[in-house]
């Protein structure tokens, strides 16, 4: 690395010891000029002289002749600055003018406690350097009163040291004025104390990076009515508003628009408000965190996280990007990206309770709006061609102060293609009660537009599954509480309203300690059951058990099916799941038919005596070949495996077993005794059934006659019950078994009543 002490020889050939420039434009060539004329031994009168740079380099204001900033006997020096020389304004009478037309320059610039300096309109002051002041190098330092109505310029060709401009006082850039800031290694603006307004134009880091920050506010900025401000270039963020900092915008902001701000466009610690008629234009992540308000257009267009504590917005939100603030009340207008499936889009904007503003109906493909784009009514809009793609649409709003604004959204038109379901699996379909089952699915999206999946577990739940816009893997498991044999669906939904939907059949449920079911009788097969000889009828008979033993996972039983008029003969020979749930049971297993073969079956029946059993016992018997699936017979053909049953049982019975305690046969009311019922006289020989009721006294009872074909003849209830209760039904004339069902809250009995001729 080069000392910073070199020889130097100017043209005279003599020797001086020189200084490198090593901090500062300014005060380095100044260094130069001064260390030429220093001998090389004398280090005492280096000392000196850096005393003598000092004072040199400093040029005071006195106004001993007038206010014009150009007159040289204003100067302590006698000399108009230049752009090597640190100028102090202090408090005297004629305070500066840099009047019309003048190009002044300066190093830095300190205008001290009350006094003031003005640049009128067509006038320019230029700073390219720093000056140390209270611990901080600044260019413009102002505790004073600055009026910049011209073009003041600060490091537009030069780096300089931390703060562009330092406010402590009142600083105004009135109409006409323009400020642009580049090069600073800390903060561009920096509002420390007092007021700054702004009226005119401030451009921040349009050249070159400003640092941190390109404007820091703990103090009242105002951007008043004809003010713009833009900035770029800043490390960290574009505009802080500090703890003690009152920032208000009545004009125009843009932030992060043609350069990068940092980590935030906008950080709020304070009270910030984006007045009405105001615009701010914002293109990186925002931050609030105290007060912050709109009730002018707002435009956040960027996909960083943004942070906010809670906000309600009175004006117009615009998210071209779509990425919304989180924590917004949304009081007026807030326009998010359109995904449309075709011209028309509905819900083009959300629309507060309390909005006031006006959207135009025409809506246009450019900012000047001068090119439709279709049209908007009762919030929707309506393209004026089909053409598909993402384009930006614009529109005017307007609000009770008659401001006018330009707003945007997004429009994706699309050619929509519904949603599809790759797979949908289930990890284990057969799981004890309280245990999770676990679904898979893939999924896609073609069009990168899902909004929704959700599945429904077959047990009347559901629940929603988080998704990507164009799909992927969805995982979600359930547990079911009691035993029974689920279709599981997932749906898809997109943003076009195109829906798709996949079943899973069947996830099983089982209870090993619910009981186990028997049965034995017979059916009348009906037609198209048997599908050898779809038009066989005829009696079919039947007889089951399936339970669990003690501790095992798979029931245990045997099944025969018999249907001598089609020469069907089924046997199982294996179970894989039995349900038990009220009065339902379905078993699922293997089997044979006439001895040979691998056929699969499942069986259903209902114990007509259980509570929501309907009275009469009912059967279903699925049998198929297990090679390729085909039914080979179904007393109930064409219907769901887990429809309810249709057909009862003629002469016979099925019953569902249950532990000592859970069954409602085995119910027995401690107070009012066993349930006991009396036919007299059975067989029936008239039209009447006489019966003599005991152990209900006091209770509801509820007596039901019904054929065993399941048809009601007759039903009738009791209120309170004599401790003997005699009732009568009718039964008719038809002769056969009918079946005579008693119950009371608690328990129920069941006889069975033969009719003679």
């Amino acid at each position: 690395m080069q000392s910073p002490f070199t020889w130097f020889t100017p043209s005279s050939g003599r020797s001086r010891f020189s200084l490198l420039p090593v901090i500062s434009p300014g005060p380095q060539r100044q260094s130069l000029s001064w260390l030429a004329s220093c001998p090389r031994p004398v280090y005492v009168l280096l000392l000196l002289c850096l005393t003598s740079l000092t004072s040199l380099a400093q040029t005071t204001w006195t106004g001993s002749t007038s206010t014009d900033w150009n007159t040289a006997t204003n100067w302590n020096t006698g000399n108009v600055p230049t752009a090597t020389d640190d100028v102090i304004i202090p408090d005297v009478a004629n305070d500066p003018v840099i009047g019309a037309g003048t190009i002044a320059l300066a190093y830095s610039i300190e205008v001290q406690s009350s006094a003031s300096l003005a640049i009128q309109n067509t006038a320019s002051l230029t700073i390219n350097g720093s000056k140390l002041i209270n611990g901080l190098t600044i260019s413009l330092y102002n505790k004073g009163t600055v009026n910049n109505s011209g073009a003041l310029v600060i490091g537009n060709i030069a780096s300089l040291e931390r703060y562009g401009i330092l406010n402590d006082a009142i600083f105004n850039n009135t109409p006409g004025g323009t400020i642009q800031i580049d090069r600073t290694t800390d903060t561009g603006l920096y509002s420390r104390a007092g007021s700054f307004t702004n009226a005119a134009s401030i451009i921040i880091g349009a050249s070159a990076p400003v640092g941190s920050f390109g404007l820091y506010n703990n103090a009242t900025f105002i951007n008043t009515t004809g003010g713009t401000l833009q900035i770029d270039g800043s490390a960290y963020g574009g505009i802080r508003n500090y703890t003690a900092g009152t920032f208000t915008n009545a004009a125009s902001i843009i932030i992060g628009a043609n350069g990068g701000v940092g980590t935030y466009g906008l950080e709020n610690f304070a009270t910030f408000t984006n007045s009405g008629c105001a615009t701010l234009s914002v293109f990186a992540p925002f931050y609030n965190n105290s007060s912050f308000s709109n009730q002018g257009l707002l435009t956040v267009s960027t996909a960083g996280a943004h942070s906010n504590t809670g906000f309600s917005n009175n004006g117009i939100l615009a998210y071209p990007q779509g990425n919304p603030i989180p924590n917004v009340t949304n009081n007026a207008l807030i326009s998010l990206p359109i995904t449309t499936c075709g011209p028309t889009a509905t819900s083009a904007l959300q629309i507060g309770e309390a909005n006031s503003f006006t959207v135009g109906t025409t809506w246009y493909k450019d900012a000047a709006l001068t090119t439709v784009a279709g049209t908007y009514s009762p919030n929707t809009f309506t393209a004026s061609n089909s053409a598909t793609g993402t384009y930006p649409v614009y529109f005017s709003v307007t609000n009770g102060l008659a401001c006018s604004y330009v707003a945007s959204v997004a429009v994706n038109s699309q050619s929509n293609v519904a949603p599809s379901i790759t797979t949908l699996t289930v990890g284990t379909n057969l799981l004890p009660i309280n245990t999770a089952f676990t679904v898979d699915a893939v999924v896609y999206d073609a069009n990168n537009n899902l909004t929704t999946a959700s599945i429904a577990w077959g047990d009347g739940s559901s629940a929603s599954i988080s998704t990507g816009l164009g799909g992927g893997t969805l995982s979600a498991s359930h547990s079911y509480t009691t035993a029974g044999v689920h279709r599981i669906s997932l749906t898809l939904s997109d943003a076009c309203g195109a829906t798709a939907t996949q079943t899973y059949e069947y996830a099983v449920a089982y209870d090993p300690s619910a009981g186990f079911v028997t049965g034995g009788g017979w059916i009348d097969s009906p037609a198209g059951a048997y599908s050898v000889e779809p038009t066989l009828t005829g009696q079919a008979n039947f007889g089951f058990v399936a339970k669990y033993q003690k501790g095992a996972t798979v029931p245990t039983g045997n099944t025969e099916f018999q249907f001598h008029l089609g020469n069907l003969h089924f046997k199982s020979t294996v179970y894989e799941w039995l349900t038990v749930a009220g009065a339902r049971a379905q078993f699922k297993g293997s089997g044979t038919l006439n001895g040979v073969g691998e056929y699969g079956f499942m069986l259903t029946a209902i114990d007509g005596a259980v509570n929501g059993g309907g009275e009469a016992d009912k059967f279903r018997i699925k049998i198929w070949q297990k090679q390729d699936g085909a039914v080979v017979y179904d007393n109930q053909r064409h219907t769901a495996d887990d429809a309810a049953l249709s057909t009862a049982i003629g002469e016979g019975s099925i019953v569902i077993h249950t532990p000592k305690g859970r069954n409602a046969r085995q119910a027995c009311s401690a107070e009012q005794g066993e349930l006991t019922v009396q036919v007299l006289g059975n067989p029936v020989s008239g039209q009447q059934v006489e019966a003599l009721i005991g152990g209900a006294a006091g209770q509801t009872l509820r007596i039901s006659l019904v054929s065993l074909q399941g048809h009601l003849v007759e039903q009738q209830q009791v209120e309170q019950a004599q401790p003997q209760q005699r009732v009568v039904l009718q039964i008719g004339s038809l002769p056969g078994v009918y079946l005579l069902h008693v119950s009371t809250p608690d328990q129920q009995k069941t006889i069975r009543v033969l009719k003679g001729q």
